[in-house]
């Protein structure tokens, strides 16, 4: 048996470990417990799938899926609120 992980484990690893922090994250925005999932989901396979999760930098692998996560849920409730015949306004200066 060998100490080193395979690449598809270690992704699997690091997906398991940021998992709650995407969830936690989207659910503050999204609000609904279902297209929370489904979100977390989402970015998590779009995450593992365009080497989001592999940069070297210490931190950048967490930032870049926190900002993943919150590009992902203000897209969900932009789309859900459009569904729903609300339109978004700028905040008057």
């Amino acid at each position: 048996m060998t100490d080193e992980l395979s690449a598809n484990e270690a992704l699997e690893m690091l997906c398991a470990e940021l998992a709650p922090l995407v969830h936690d994250l989207v659910r503050e925005v999204v609000h609904d417990p279902t297209e929370t999932d489904v979100v977390t989901a989402q970015v998590l396979a779009e995450a593992s799938q365009t080497g989001v999760l592999l940069d070297p930098e210490p931190g950048a692998t967490r930032a870049r899926v926190i900002g993943l996560a919150h590009r992902h849920a203000l897209a969900r409730i932009s789309t859900r609120d459009a569904n729903l015949g609300y339109q978004w306004s700028s905040p008057e200066q």
